[in-house]
């Protein structure tokens, strides 16, 4: 048990050391995913319109 609980607080100094480039790799994650989600629904809005255009026309 103090193995494991020397381990963790090793690997949790480990994080905090090195979290700079963690959390920007999080952020990159994000800004992938805001985007993704922005693209999504801009697709979503496009498909609508299209729907929308042809029952109107018809």
């Amino acid at each position: 048990w103090n193995v494991r609980k020397q381990h963790f607080r090793l690997k949790y100094v480990w994080t905090w050391r090195f979290g700079g480039r963690n959390r920007f790799m999080y952020i990159f994650f994000v800004v992938e995913q805001q985007t993704g989600a922005i693209f999504f629904s801009l697709c979503v809005c496009v498909c609508v319109l299209v729907i929308v255009i042809i029952t109107t026309t018809t």
